[in-house]
């Protein structure tokens, strides 16, 4: 399994990149010759002019293309002089991928969202005897040596993703094993990434303390005394 931070920034020279190569190709394009289609950028905002609004638009979608090129890619929702409410979406970014798979979660963590990709890597799958009772279910968490299926023990970790006629898919993961009481610092389902804390182990150490101070000593209390008073503790026969 793999994590990302995703945080909503883009790189700006890039944006730069994007529209100067919009323009070029405005310039040299025919059918945009005699419109005084433009494109620029002036800090966060990008102006964008013609004499027709058939131009602006075909103008437009060429830097959107420009910017997907370039991983850059931005939905631009409003447009100036729009009347926008409040807690309006004004625009979008979107996040590319280098690897293939299957989003399972995302979250916000503050400022950045976070999502985990479940990669094709991660999935193995167990051919088994469909004539014989399964003993796991979808999405039960296995480890090594649990059983499967009659007296098949599963040689991975991790978690029951998928079962059909033939194979079992278990979803690799690391189990960590932990004594009753410990503090759990994560919930379920939360994305955890290296090094992270998952929880604080409790337990009781035996500590020992000295007892004798201010007690009599051993060799006082046998220690021989003078016998002030004889007196006769036995008869002798």
């Amino acid at each position: 399994m793999s994590s990302f931070d995703i945080v909503s920034e883009f790189d700006k020279q890039e944006v730069v990149n994007a529209i100067d190569q919009s323009s070029r190709e405005i310039v040299n394009r025919y059918d945009f010759k005699n419109t005084n289609t433009t494109i620029s950028l002036n800090e966060n905002q990008i102006n964008l002019h013609s004499t027709t609004e058939d131009r602006a638009l075909a103008a437009e979608q060429v830097m959107r293309e420009k910017f997907s090129k370039r991983n850059v890619s931005i939905k631009f929702l409003s447009h100036q002089n729009q009347y926008v409410l409040a807690n309006t979406v004004l625009a979008q970014e979107e996040v590319f991928f280098n690897m293939s798979g299957t989003l399972i979660t995302s979250n916000r963590v503050k400022n950045k969202k976070e999502f985990l990709i479940l990669r094709d890597s991660n999935i193995q799958k167990i051919s088994y005897d469909s004539s014989k009772d399964l003993k796991v279910t979808l999405g039960e968490l296995v480890r090594i040596g649990a059983p499967l299926w009659g007296s098949f023990k599963s040689p991975y970790s991790g978690q029951v993703h998928a079962i059909d006629n033939n194979y079992i898919y278990i979803r690799l993961g690391r189990p960590y094993l932990i004594t009753e009481g410990a503090l759990l610092l994560v919930d379920e389902g939360s994305l955890v990434q290296r090094s992270d804390i998952l929880a604080t182990l409790v337990y009781e150490k035996l500590k020992t303390v000295d007892i004798v101070q201010g007690l009599p000593k051993v060799e006082e209390i046998l220690e021989a005394r003078k016998i002030k008073n004889s007196c006769l503790l036995a008869p002798c026969s």
